[in-house]
């Protein structure tokens, strides 16, 4: 749980880093809201792949968290979506979309519970359940529910990312005592 009374005192590595991983959680937030696009018939998926590989790099690179098992598992689920979309066309094997949207939107799910602890922002805890049951109306071919999904879940995660640019940056550090190195 964060704690507003500890006053961390950040180098310019250390604010470069808390506008990185802010910065990944508006564009979430944005590749979550760009789902509008199916509606008014634009075809986003490359940008919108894009723009979720960004999001998800951003925040697992410069994500604070003091249990550092949870911290690598949101960095390596984002490094093996990004690994898999870069070699499987190169191994001849089918992308699989939705395995590599599946594995960046664990890096997601995961911020948004993180931030739900530390913060308490209204909603956040319902995310990771939101995308999970985006990507199984996605997967079962329910594009209307995937979409309106994504909707909810972006809404939540631009309000996320409105309110983590509010706070001071060293609130996003915390107590350094208690990262585990």
């Amino acid at each position: 749980m964060a704690d507003p009374n500890v006053i961390a005192t950040l180098d310019a590595f250390d604010r470069t880093l808390v506008r990185i991983y802010r910065t990944g959680i508006s564009l979430a937030a944005l590749y979550l809201l760009s789902a509008v696009g199916h509606w008014a018939g634009q075809p986003l998926a490359p940008f919108r792949q894009a723009l979720l590989m960004l999001a998800a790099t951003l925040m697992a690179s410069s994500l604070h968290l003091y249990d550092k098992r949870i911290r690598y598992a949101l960095l390596m689920s984002t490094l093996l979506g990004l690994l898999w979309a870069a070699l499987a066309p190169r191994l001849g094997v089918p992308a699989l979309p939705l395995l590599v949207e599946g594995l960046l939107l664990v890096t997601l799910s995961g911020v948004a519970f993180k931030e739900s602890h530390c913060f308490r922002v209204v909603g956040l805890r319902w995310v990771p359940l939101l995308l999970l049951a985006m990507v199984l109306a996605r997967a079962a071919g329910s594009g209307t529910l995937a979409v309106s999904l994504s909707l909810v879940a972006g809404g939540l995660m631009g309000y996320l990312a409105l309110r983590k640019w509010q706070m001071p940056l060293h609130y996003d550090i915390g107590d350094r005592s208690k990262y585990q190195n």
